[in-house]
């Protein structure tokens, strides 16, 4: 009988936490309203069939009394204290940020795997009040962050080919203005999305595949970008600051107004890109191990064979080191004489 009474609120309850990961203000807004009404209803229609069962005498329900006795200001306060606790619990999902430090002592069971975090934190990570919320949901095994790793997000129609990959067999995800931030998304399938205005701040896109979208405006800072595919994209005035695009193919991309201070630029390949900041890029890390066109090169004051060497480089850093047969030892190293 007593379980009846929350099968609503149980079951808003897991809406809301469900709903979460999306980070919308509005849904979550509407999701906490609805939790609220119903743990209300069911605490109050609790303690009426209480009251009903025992014969206690009970008066009409009246708006204009609510407050006039002790239990309506009890029930007051209570809609308060729930709603500002899952309020409170509903920013930190949305504005919070990733850590895997123990929280009170108790590890955390769901954890941001090594090649996501190393890029962002050395150790176990930050423990400011920001990550109280994501910290305690890891507790139980819950992320308040969206996770789309090798997601489809983009639909691919019956046009589409791996080997051609033509656009035109690719519908684009709509995701305008959208609250990515510290997602978990690498080789995520984003061709053609429309990602104006999203903050997808500290994401993780490692391998992502971003050729020919729309990133106007978008918050990338401190995002993970490391071998993501971003040719022909539209990344006019968005934000790249601190943000790792270490083997990024940004060949056509518009980069007008895009902002690379502090970004990690080693092996990505500017060739082609149009409207790059010259000028500005020399704020980013590793600008000079980066591909360039022939003017670009001239214009840096770069060797004309710079591209050269570091496709060299890069074909020597991919090339796994030499196996060490069993019982084989290493050629002992001596000093040099001294005279």
């Amino acid at each position: 009988m007593l379980l009846a009474w929350w099968v609503v609120p149980i079951t808003m309850f897991l809406f809301w936490g469900r709903y979460l990961p999306r980070h919308d203000r509005i849904g979550t807004t509407f999701h906490v309203t609805l939790l609220v009404i119903s743990l209300t209803a069911a605490l109050r229609l609790y303690q009426l069939a209480v009251a009903t069962l025992r014969g206690d005498e009970r008066e009409p329900f009246r708006w204009k009394g609510m407050l006039a006795n002790r239990r309506g200001y009890q029930t007051a306060a209570f809609v308060v204290v729930v709603g500002m606790l899952f309020g409170v619990v509903s920013w930190g999902a949305r504005w919070g940020v990733p850590s895997n430090a123990p929280i009170l002592g108790v590890p955390l069971r769901l954890q941001r795997g090594e090649e996501e975090r190393q890029w962002q934190w050395r150790g176990t990570g930050p423990t400011g009040p920001r990550t109280w919320v994501p910290r305690l949901m890891g507790v139980v095994g819950y992320s308040p962050f969206a996770n789309l790793a090798g997601a489809d997000v983009s639909q691919k129609t019956s046009a589409w080919s791996e080997s051609h990959q033509d656009i035109n067999g690719v519908t684009g995800a709509q995701l305008q203005g959208a609250n990515l931030r510290y997602a978990l998304a690498s080789e995520v399938f984003l061709v053609g999305a429309r990602l104006s205005g999203a903050d997808l701040s500290g994401a993780v896109l490692i391998k992502a595949r971003l050729f020919l979208a729309s990133l106007r405006s978008a918050n990338l800072s401190g995002a993970n970008l490391i071998g993501a595919d971003l040719s022909g994209a539209d990344v006019r005035s968005a934000d790249l600051h601190a943000t790792l695009l270490m083997g990024a193919n940004l060949c056509g991309a518009d980069l007008d107004m895009v902002k690379l201070e502090g970004a990690a630029l080693t092996h990505s390949d500017f060739r082609k890109a149009r409207n790059l900041d010259l000028a500005g890029i020399k704020g980013a890390q590793d600008w000079k191990d980066a591909f360039y066109d022939d003017e670009a090169l001239k214009t840096l004051g770069l060797p004309s064979d710079n591209n050269s060497r570091i496709a060299e480089q890069r074909t020597r850093e991919k090339e796994p080191p030499p196996k060490q047969n069993a019982g084989q030892t290493l050629p002992k190293q001596t000093s040099p004489k001294q005279n």
